[in-house]
């Protein structure tokens, strides 16, 4: 304000007004760097968030209510100039000895009393309790009414209650008069004004997740937001800042702790079209959102804050879940790859497509075909406009690393201004206009960069070792910059004409790690770079359609291939034993993956993945009771590693394939999920084996089900100088929990 409030004549005369109002700020405060002093009429009360559950840590009314009421009396007590005149103001003896009481045991009371603490009003207590007001903004208001005239002659004592007129009267604007030479109506005026912006400050208003469209607040409500502070990476323009903050306790039906918030500022009247861009980005995030999209991050809420005139401004807000890294700090990072664990289950044989990095990605694929097919319903008047949609700024900074460790598109800025986005991931037309009609082929050229960092960042990891994944992708990137002429950015392409005749070429040191990539001998890492060549054609029209790739990419890899709708993985670690099969063809053993399902009720499928090759499956599916288990070789005593290695055949499975075991504690587990039996003793305790077998001497046996050499035997056979193995039937219940928590790599 301009003239002189309440607070300040307040703290000019020592009132106790300022030992109230210190110690509600210190229980008060949202402990927030982040200022927003354009949202409030007094600066100190930004930082503020008087909830009643902060006001009763201020003013505890319950182990140390003694205190509190002796600390509230000693305010109400108070010997300045403003507060000695109200000392009798209730008239009553009994109610006047009550006060402190009246105002702890009272929830809305202790508000009022708190409202007009902060005003630096609180000399009006016990005029406020002694007119029944429902709260202090109509206690304000009756105050400047004509009814109200004996209460102002009461409450400002510090006037001359016979002056009508003052110089404050005659101007149009407020003058910096001081309060003693004010009329009685005047100091009203300013005794309103003081209560009116701390009345708003108390109204915290409770969040809850939003739907289809943004939410609305009016008014300068407080928001529930503490322990704000600001996030610089990335700002670029003024109108929008960044946070990382938390919800209050108990006012949002959300239980995050950890959230990022992105803020767009507007002037009223004048930003009308960049705010309905702020709007489309809110309903594109939501959109998504409401569309259970996989590899996007889901916004929580996004509502528009509608600010009094007389400030200003109007926000809108977008709040997500904050998380702590993106996909660029891990590619900069070698020590993130040991701290994001969840990335580095490199298979045994080195495939770069069996990272765990590489199957996340495949998520950001299949994000943005979902954003591409998302068109039909984006229409209407208010906002986006029948359009397809596309993100248009798909890159490393803009893919968070989840707590999951999955991959989450975020930022759709964009795609709702249908602007291009950073030059190094943007497709030779982006050079050509700042508005995108092919958004979707716009996507496909950055998903094929980001993709294609990402192989070279792996291809790195497999071949030079951990932590040379940062260094190759610093060293591609320099490559790509050395080799610039019009273009001044690191993108994969290059104009070898001018802006006028433009000649678009893919960058050479691309071609080259494309060549690299494709020289890897393994099949499906060969179709994937013939799919990023496909995807970085110069002629967007030649480029596929982003549902294409990620169907292309997911081929062989993941194992939803393996799978049928209500099948149940047996055993999701078996993919990574060191197993190997041989065929009456091939004798030499060939490196493969195991996948083993159950399909209920009482059916097994096996299959056998060569090497990586998805063009390469050996599916077989039995009834479990038909399955027969054939060992080849149990009892190995040779030192040598070629002869220890466990064989068997699975009949009505994998027929006519021999596989393979290096450890002998695998083989007698995959006999477990086979055959619904233990060995004793049981080998999940004793990872050596030690006691799986007891040697006799002698020993009767009645056949029952046995391989095709003994089948046509009916009588007793009896084994001499052998060994044996006792095998123990598994309940159901038994089965499934050993099967799925036991055998572990």
């Amino acid at each position: 304000m301009d003239n002189i409030d309440f607070l300040a004549y307040a703290s000019g005369e020592d009132c106790k007004t300022t030992e109230a109002l210190l110690r509600i700020r210190v229980h008060a405060s949202k402990q927030s760097s982040v200022k927003r002093e354009e949202e409030y009429e007094v600066a100190e009360d930004a930082d503020l968030l008087p909830t009643l559950e902060r006001l009763r840590r201020a003013f505890p009314s319950a182990e140390k209510r003694p205190e509190t009421l002796r600390t509230i009396q000693d305010l109400l007590n108070c010997d300045c100039v403003l507060c000695v005149p109200q000392h009798g103001a209730l008239n009553n003896a009994r109610r006047e000895r009550d006060l402190a009481a009246e105002i702890v045991d009272s929830n809305e009371k202790l508000k009022a009393f708190s409202a007009l603490a902060l005003s630096g009003c609180l000399f009006a207590t016990r005029e406020f309790l002694r007119s029944n007001a429902d709260d202090v903004d109509d206690f304000s208001k009756l105050v400047r009414r004509p009814a109200g005239q004996q209460i102002r002659w009461r409450l400002f004592r510090f006037v001359d209650i016979s002056r009508t007129e003052c110089e404050e009267c005659s101007h149009d604007g407020p003058p910096n008069i001081h309060f003693n030479e004010l009329c009685p109506k005047c100091a009203a005026d300013r005794f309103r004004e003081s209560i009116r912006p701390k009345v708003q400050l108390m109204k915290v208003v409770g969040l809850t997740v939003s739907h289809d469209d943004l939410d609305e607040f009016y008014g300068n409500v407080n928001l529930p937001f503490i322990s704000e502070h600001q996030i610089l990476e990335g700002q670029s323009r003024a109108s929008v800042k960044f946070s990382r903050c938390s919800f209050e306790p108990g006012y949002c039906e959300l239980h995050e702790n950890d959230l990022f918030r992105k803020r767009y500022k507007f002037k009223h009247g004048s930003d009308g079209a960049k705010m309905r861009e702020a709007e489309n980005e809110a309903r594109i995030a939501l959109l998504l959102r409401n569309r259970s999209t996989p590899g996007i991050a889901n916004i929580l809420m996004a509502f528009t804050e509608h600010r009094d005139q007389d400030l200003g401004f109007t926000f809108i807000n977008l709040v997500f879940r904050r998380e702590q890294h993106s996909l660029k700090d891990y590619f900069r990072e070698s020590s993130l790859s040991d701290h994001l664990a969840g990335f580095s289950s490199h298979s045994e044989h080195h495939v770069v497509l069996e990272h765990g990095l590489w199957k996340s990605l495949l998520d950001i694929v299949e994000a943005a075909a979902s954003i591409h097919e998302a068109d039909d319903t984006v229409t209407d008047s208010k906002g986006i406009g029948q359009r397809k949609l596309g993100h248009l700024d798909i890159k490393p900074a803009n893919i968070l690393i989840g707590r999951s460790k999955n991959l989450l598109l975020t930022d759709f800025g964009q795609a709702a201004r249908r602007t291009i986005g950073t030059n190094d991931y943007a497709p030779p037309e982006a050079g050509t206009g700042s508005v995108i009609d092919l958004t979707d082929k716009y996507d496909v050229w950055s998903l094929a960069c980001l993709l294609t960092e990402a192989l070279v960042f792996l291809k790195a990891e497999a071949e030079l070792g951990h932590g040379n994944g940062p260094r190759a992708i610093q060293n591609f990137y320099s490559r790509r910059l050395h080799q610039t002429t019009h273009n001044q950015s690191a993108a994969f392409w290059i104009n070898l004409g001018s802006r006028d005749a433009p000649n678009h070429s893919i960058r050479s040191s691309v071609l080259s790690e494309l060549d690299a990539l494709e020289s890897i001998r393994h099949p499906q890492t060969q179709r994937v770079v013939r799919q990023l060549q496909r995807m970085l054609s110069i002629d967007p029209h030649q480029r596929p359609h982003a549902r294409a790739c990620q169907k292309q990419f997911k081929t062989g890899v993941g194992r939803e291939i393996f799978r049928n709708p209500g099948d149940i993985s047996v055993e999701p670690q078996l993919e990574l034993w060191k197993t190997s099969f041989t065929t009456r063809v091939h004798h030499d053993p060939i490196p493969c993956r195991l996948f083993l399902h159950q399909i209920p009720p009482d059916e097994l499928d096996l299959t056998l993945e060569c090497d990586g090759d998805p063009m390469y499956l050996r599916p077989g599916i039995a009834r479990l009771a038909e399955v027969v288990f054939e060992p080849l070789s149990f009892f190995r005593h040779t030192g040598d590693l070629a002869e220890r290695i466990q064989r068997c055949n699975v009949s009505r499975l994998l027929r006519g394939i021999t596989l393979h075991f290096l450890e002998p504690v695998r083989f007698f587990e995959f006999m477990t999920l086979l055959t619904c039996q233990k060995l004793l003793p049981d080998v999940r305790r004793d990872a050596t084996c030690r006691g799986a077998r007891m040697k006799f001497t002698n020993c009767e046996l009645e056949p029952r089900k046995w391989t095709s050499s003994l089948r046509s035997s009916s009588e007793k056979q009896v084994l001499v100088n052998g060994f044996v193995q006792i095998w123990e039937c598994l309940s159901d219940r038994e089965y499934k929990v050993g099967s799925l928590s036991v055998f572990v790599t």
